[in-house]
């Protein structure tokens, strides 16, 4: 979850919005908590670090919804 309350929370979302809908494996570097209110859990960002992103070959991307039968 990326909310105002974030630290760095601008950084956090010019990463995922340069991704945009890419196919691949991202890693994000986050201290964050687990919160449970009145509904499911929630992991709460409290500090990004810094996030990689790898995108996907064709050759891994069509074996990847293969295996899911897609």
């Amino acid at each position: 979850m990326v909310t105002n309350q974030t630290v760095n929370v601008d950084r956090m979302r010019n990463r995922l919005d340069a991704i945009g809908t890419s196919v691949g494996v991202m890693r994000m570097d986050v201290s964050a908590t687990i919160e449970t209110g009145d509904g499911a859990p929630t992991l709460r960002v409290t500090r990004y670090y810094g996030g990689s992103f790898e995108p996907m070959s064709e050759r891994q991307r069509s074996e990847f919804y293969r295996k899911r039968g897609w």
